[in-house]
């Protein structure tokens, strides 16, 4: 094997590579981000309100973007983690058993992707609660300063920390595992056996395929995720005593005591934004990242 062939890139590039590609998504899609939160904090009898009305709705009293301040910040630091941790967990899951965790396979992808998404449980935990509370049609916040101090004073910083951290950190790696797994399998469908680089066409083409994949790929982990979403949201919107005492039980319990109390449907609330949101988000995450990672890799040197 060659010195060209065995060049990679320092976890550096991917970690831009990933801040970049989430900073886009967060910025295009935010507002379906904050109806699917106010959907799935929607409990029990209440009148539900459709994707479209919430929507309008949030537009027409100027909180489309309400509590943005707040993930923006965390968004460069979760998508850099996302996408350049699981690269990272490719390379070792592959050094560890190369014939199990062949490169870019189905097995490969979906360990490093809940690896990753363990990790980023963890970071974006106390991020989210800021916005869910934030998001809150009842709140009292007005900025994620007032929210932030409000928890550590009244619940303490530990609390900051854990609030929905197990919902969070599941939440991720399911999205990821699926997300990421899903990706080689539906590009080797996309694109055509015989592609080659002298293809004239060869750059459109693998637009389309990372754009397509990243697209389904979002669809797909968005849809098996949302139980896990729905607790996480229900978990850190809890305010009163007696709603932390019915979210107080682990999160596959929780997700069984909501199924039996408000119905399954109740666990893919607020599937539709969240959809809207993260099917062409995914899009556009891998096709920045991709296309990132390329310029870079052209930069240093190294073949596609």
């Amino acid at each position: 094997m060659s010195t060209q062939e065995k060049k990679t890139l320092s976890p550096l590039y991917s970690i831009t590579a990933g801040t970049i590609a989430g900073i886009s998504e967060c910025l295009v899609f935010y507002p379906l981000d904050v109806t699917k939160t106010l959907i799935q904090l929607q409990k029990g009898n209440e009148v539900k309100q459709s994707t479209f009305n919430v929507l309008k709705s949030i537009f027409q009293k100027g909180v489309a973007y309400k509590g943005i301040s707040s993930p923006l910040a965390m968004e460069g630091f979760k998508r850099s983690v996302k996408f350049g941790a699981t690269t990272e967990f490719k390379k070792f899951y592959n050094k560890l058993n190369p014939s199990f965790f062949k490169e870019n396979s189905v097995s490969v992808n979906v360990a490093s992707g809940i690896t990753s998404g363990i990790i980023e449980g963890f970071i974006i935990t106390p991020f989210e609660l800021v916005k869910v509370r934030l998001q809150d049609p009842l709140t009292k916040f007005k900025a994620p300063k007032d929210c932030l101090q409000n928890i550590i004073s009244k619940e303490g910083y530990f609390k900051l920390f854990t609030t929905g951290l197990e919902a969070g950190a599941l939440r991720q790696s399911v999205w990821n595992a699926a997300y990421f797994g899903s990706i080689p399998w539906l590009k080797s469908i996309i694109l055509p056996k015989n592609l080659t680089r002298a293809d004239p066409k060869y750059d459109q083409k693998m637009l389309f395929s990372n754009f397509l994949a990243g697209t389904i790929g979002g669809l797909l982990a968005s849809t098996i995720n949302i139980p896990f979403d729905v607790i996480k949201s229900r978990v850190q919107g809890a305010i009163t005593p007696e709603a932390k005492a019915l979210y107080s039980s682990n999160t596959v319990f929780t997700i069984f005591k909501v199924a039996k109390t408000e119905g399954v449907k109740t666990l893919f609330a607020g599937w539709t934004p969240k959809v809207l949101r993260l099917a062409p988000g995914g899009g556009l995450m891998f096709l920045m990242f991709e296309g990132m990672m390329g310029v870079f890799k052209k930069w240093n040197g190294i073949e596609n």
